[in-house]
């Protein structure tokens, strides 16, 4: 700043290196100390800078360095003299003054930018923060086209959460800020990208009258985040799940973000890794949505848990050798909610340990009964499904066969059911509430096999101790029997190459059964042999039909 110079002289010295002969202003910035030219025409420190000072009408230059309170140079403020001038010191006390006015003047500008800065920005990332994401939406928004052309990416990292489970918030904030750094890398002109919150990133760009151009900004996204992250010793493989919305579907910038949001969500329910677009249907389900986990949650808080049970049956002679609790929940309309949407939602509100328990300690109260009522033998069992968001949980195990031991119940009494499609074995977590439940005794059969990620190699590796067919591979037998046959011979030939018992679910057929049998399958379940039942019902049916 010098409005007392000429324009030309400014422009000239404005980002001019600093050095030992940088004129006055330079060099005390470099020495760090107090420097005059008494005679500009005849001082080498301004050899570089002779003609230009002299053509501003300068002759004289007494330059102090500004320094912050950390010591950290700041600049130079300077006095000149259109003739050669030795300072004095009035000239001295008046430049002392103008460095410590300059000092207080530029670091309260620093820190008022800072602020600035940081009530924008993500501190972790460096990139622009949830609030001014949606500032410049809604500058978006009111501009011409009322969001016509606008469009929002909601972006999520998959399983985000191993990473810091396994290897520490540290290493995951590393991961993320170099996610960060290669979506600013590849952020274009008319784009802002910012960290929404976690491990949660948005976009925001102009389509035009092209909607198609958002799914290649996402396509372009996507593929620049499938690439190895190098994060110290480490490689990192990240997927992203992305929605996408449109600025005139909605009226308020935190609308466009909600359906993003939405439709992300909507990628992570068909299997993560995918890019989704907002329909009005994605915004009824979420209200349908909210409605359930206000319901599902009175109903944990209440221990209303209803459970019915499938009986499931030995093939060889036809006696039930234990069965499965299955968890039922209807809405106050009267329709009911499919058990793999009860567990999502009580995942995502934090209630699916609560819920396991409860299951696991109905289930039990059953059989419980049952033996009681001289209706089972001491070998039947219950089979309990668990979520795999409960192997996290490190008490799990403990819980489990305190449930037993307050029943009398040996371990072997139940069976916990885990989907394949969960990557068992992938979570350290995981393998480590495997292991300790089967130190135990208290076996974890594999369901819904052949549907999954899962592959033998795992199966060789994992302490489990059977497998349950999905009811796919069963119900193909009608419409493809050969193929069907081959199938379902192939399973059953790696229970028996890894000595795991296998039950084959969704027997509704008098064929699919006697398949089945033909193929010395051990056990299985159905609406053939008998279909879910109360508490009640499942009394009588095991006093009036004890075998098939």
């Amino acid at each position: 700043m010098a409005p007392g110079l000429p324009g030309f002289y400014v422009n000239a010295i404005d980002g001019a290196p600093i050095g030992p002969s940088a004129g006055s202003c330079g060099t005390a910035i470099f020495t760090r100390a107090a420097t005059w030219a008494v005679n500009i025409c005849s001082d080498h420190r301004w050899d570089p800078w002779r003609e230009v000072a002299l053509a501003a009408g300068l002759r004289a230059c007494y330059s102090c360095p500004i320094f912050d309170a950390g010591g950290v140079v700041l600049g130079s403020f300077a006095l000149y003299w259109a003739e050669a001038h030795q300072p004095g010191p009035e000239d001295r006390r008046r430049v002392e003054m103008g460095t410590a006015l300059a000092a207080i003047a530029i670091e309260r500008a620093q820190t008022e930018a800072a602020m600035a800065h940081a009530a924008k920005h993500d501190g972790l990332t460096g990139l622009p923060n949830r609030a001014f994401f949606l500032s410049q939406l809604r500058e978006a928004l009111s501009g011409p086209g009322g969001g016509h052309g606008v469009a929002v990416l909601f972006m999520d990292l998959d399983r985000f959460k191993v990473v810091n489970d396994s290897f520490g918030h540290a290493e995951g904030d590393r991961l993320l800020v170099a996610v960060a750094d290669r979506l600013r890398a590849i952020t274009r002109d008319g784009e802002t990208v910012a960290r929404f919150g976690g491990d949660e990133f948005t976009l925001l760009c102009h389509v035009g009258a092209d909607p198609g151009h958002a799914q290649v900004v996402a396509a372009r996204v996507a593929e620049a985040l499938s690439r190895p992250f190098p994060v110290g010793p480490r490689q990192f493989h990240v997927s992203v799940s992305i929605g996408v919305a449109f600025g005139d579907e909605g009226r308020a910038p935190e609308d466009i973000v909600r359906n993003a949001d939405l439709a992300m969500y909507r990628s992570k329910q068909r299997g993560r890794s995918r890019i989704e677009t907002f329909d009005s249907s994605l915004l009824l389900g979420s209200r349908q949505r909210y409605d359930d986990e206000a319901a599902l949650r009175r109903s944990i808080d209440a221990d209303d848990v209803t459970l019915h049970y499938q009986l499931i049956a030995n093939l060889v002679t036809g006696r039930p050798t234990g069965m499965e609790a299955l968890l039922r929940w209807r809405r106050s309309s009267g329709e009911m909610v499919a058990p793999p949407v009860i567990v999502a939602i009580a995942e995502e509100v934090g209630l699916i340990d609560q819920l396991g328990l409860q299951i696991l300690a109905t289930a039990l109260d059953q059989l419980v009964a049952l033996r009681a009522a001289g209706l089972v033998g001491p070998a039947f069992s219950v089979s309990v499904n668990v979520a795999a968001a409960q192997l996290a949980d490190k008490s799990l195990p403990e819980a489990v066969l305190d449930a037993l031991r307050v029943r009398g119940l040996h371990p072997a009494h139940l069976r916990l059911e885990l989907t394949e499609s969960h990557q068992l074995g992938e979570d350290p977590e995981t393998g480590t509430a495997l292991a300790r439940l089967n130190e135990m005794g208290i076996p974890v059969v594999i369901d819904d096999f052949g549907t999954g990620y899962s592959s033998i190699s795992r199966l060789r590796e994992l302490p489990v101790k059977g497998l349950k067919v999905d009811r796919s591979f069963v119900a193909a037998v009608g419409t493809d029997h050969g193929r069907a046959r081959q199938l379902l011979t192939g399973i059953l030939a790696i229970g028996r190459a890894l000595e795991l018992p296998v039950v084959a679910e969704g027997v509704e057929t008098p064929e699919q059964l006697q398949l089945l049998r033909d193929l010395d399958c051990g056990e299985a379940q159905g609406f053939f042999l008998a279909r879910p039942q109360g508490g009640a019902d499942l009394n009588l049916l095991l006093a009036t039909h004890p075998s098939w």
